[in-house]
């Protein structure tokens, strides 16, 4: 059985981040490892997303939702509230797969709070504008979650 240890996989990623800062996948794995760490490293974790954005050359940039998610997240845990609404909507952009994109803006709620409840609903509203909340219902408006009782 595989034991999950947060500690030792952000120990093994911030290795691999030193010794190779120019891989993009190595950067954006540390900075959702740093929005998991106790305490939240949210500051840390905005950079190291840009950083793993910006690495990526612009014909692999399409199916990166996973580092805008974590920009996502860390722009709002750092009081940038428009950074963090609009990165979600990137993430929505390019979705691959939108029911995991809403369920992971969903849980972001549940794990940090309120200070990411307008950004996902800014999210959730632009899917609905753009009429694609049938793909999934964690993307439903209102919303169908344990969430649903905020909004």
């Amino acid at each position: 059985m595989v034991q999950r240890n947060v500690g030792q996989a952000f120990d093994l990623q911030l290795r691999a981040f030193g010794a190779n800062p120019g891989d993009p996948e190595v950067a954006g794995d540390l900075a959702f490892l740093l929005l998991t760490a106790d305490p939240t490293q949210a500051e840390t974790a905005r950079q190291l997303s840009m950083h793993a954005i910006a690495l990526r050359p612009s014909q692999l940039r399409a199916p990166l939702a996973d580092d805008w998610s974590t920009l996502a997240i860390a722009s709002g845990l750092t009081g940038r509230e428009a950074d963090s609404t609009n990165a979600w909507y990137v993430v929505v952009a390019l979705s691959r797969n939108l029911d995991r994109d809403c369920r992971t803006a969903l849980d972001a709620i549940d794990r940090h709070g309120d200070v990411l409840r307008a950004p996902v609903q800014a999210m959730m509203l632009r899917i609905r504008y753009h009429d694609r909340h049938g793909e999934s219902p964690n993307c439903a408006w209102p919303v169908n979650s344990r969430m649903a009782r905020g909004y």
